[in-house]
């Protein structure tokens, strides 16, 4: 096999790993979820889940500092893609909270919130 071929397969291989280990369900959020939009004001503005707080990803230990939730308290936690939501929940992980969720983008969020218990 030559090198370019194992190295297509090689690259096959991650892609089918990582894609299954990001398709896992998310649990329907217990009703007293706290949702954190971590996007930009302006983001916010343009639309964003009505129960909602804005704390951007930049930012986000001092936001939920004031907000003076229980480290077990259910954060779920959205942006655009899912990419600054996945920053902040390392963040308030590393601050140990410990039911952090991140939802993904605004669609995914509008979706999960219309399952909440």
């Amino acid at each position: 096999m030559s090198c370019f071929k194992r190295i297509g397969v090689l690259l096959a291989t991650l892609g089918l790993v990582f894609s299954f280990g990001c398709t896992a369900e998310i649990e329907a959020p217990p009703g007293d979820a706290v949702w954190i939009d971590v996007r930009t004001a302006e983001e916010y503005a343009e639309g964003h889940l009505a129960q909602a707080a804005l704390i951007p990803y930049d930012v986000i230990e001092k936001g939920v500092t004031d907000l003076h939730l229980a480290k077990d308290a259910p954060i779920y936690l959205y942006c655009r893609s899912g990419n600054r939501a996945g920053k902040a929940k390392m963040a308030l992980e590393a601050q140990h909270y410990t039911h952090v969720v991140n939802v993904g983008g605004l669609e995914d969020a509008r979706s999960l919130a219309g399952l909440a218990k």
